[in-house]
């Protein structure tokens, strides 16, 4: 076999990659917390406060997570674990694992949800995707409710 032959045959078989194109996405989400997982850890004068919950997505995104979130709040776990959740400053992060749809086709991803809480409870923040998404929106929302997202998303 010819040298040619070889090539026009790895040629077809190997095929052109293309290129996957960000989607513009943008929706909604809720935040649903299992109050019975609240556990809080002191930190010097701050508290670590870790909570499982649900979020669900509507929007280019469609589906919901299981979430895991740890949040450094600044103030002690004595004032923390009996006011509510936005009542003092936080940073947050929470790891969600996504089933659902981008556009309608059907993907599984692992979410970085993370940022800053306000007193009073309004959410400045991002999801970074990994798994069957890459990309990253932006958050505006409001602590144990929900918000809005706005940004690119590929599938992978």
């Amino acid at each position: 076999m010819s040298f040619s032959m070889v090539l026009v045959l790895l040629t077809g078989l190997v095929g052109t990659a293309s290129a996957a194109k960000p989607i513009s996405s943008s929706g909604e989400f809720t935040a649903a917390i299992d109050e019975s997982s609240f556990s809080f850890t002191p930190v010097g004068a701050n508290c670590q406060l870790v909570v499982s919950g649900k979020v669900t997505f509507s929007g280019t995104l469609q589906g919901t997570g299981d979430a895991v979130t740890t949040a450094l709040v600044f103030a002690p776990c004595s004032e923390v674990g009996t006011t509510p959740p936005g009542t003092f400053r936080d940073v947050f992060s929470s790891d969600i694992e996504f089933k659902g749809t981008l556009e309608g086709t059907p993907v599984t991803a692992g979410i970085r949800y993370h940022g800053t809480v306000a007193p009073g409870g309004d959410i400045n923040a991002v999801m970074n995707f990994s798994g069957g998404l890459r990309g990253s929106v932006k958050v505006d929302g409001e602590v144990a409710v929900g918000g809005v997202y706005n940004g690119k998303i590929v599938l992978k």
